[in-house]
C-alpha cells in the first residue's frame, strides 16, 4: 500500500492463490481506505502486513487489492530495490 499522508488507511486481510499452469503467485489484499467526507489526522502513516506464502515454485507474484486492480507485481529472479 506504500506510505499516505493522513490516518485511515489500512490491509485487514490477504488471500493467496497458486496458478501452477504459469507459475504465478495471486495475493489479493483487502484494503481499507478513509472515507471522502470524514475527518482524518494529518499524518505519515505506512499500512502492512505480513503473510505467509503457500510453498510452490513461482514465476511472478503479484499483488492485487479487493477490486483486482494490479498493486505491484515482481518476477522471481528481479532485483528487488
Amino acid at each position: 500500500m506504500g506510505q499516505r499522508r493522513t490516518a485511515g488507511y489500512g490491509i485487514d486481510g490477504a488471500s493467496a492463490r497458486h496458478s501452477p499452469a504459469d507459475r504465478t503467485l495471486v495475493i489479493t489484499l483487502t484494503c481499507r481506505r478513509p472515507s471522502p467526507d470524514k475527518l482524518v489526522a494529518q499524518i505519515m502513516s505506512s499500512p502492512w502486513i505480513l503473510i505467509q506464502l503457500p510453498l510452490g515454485s513461482y514465476g511472478k507474484i503479484a499483488v492485487n487489492d479487493q477490486d483486482t486492480q494490479l498493486l505491484t507485481q515482481l518476477r522471481i529472479g528481479d532485483e528487488i530495490n
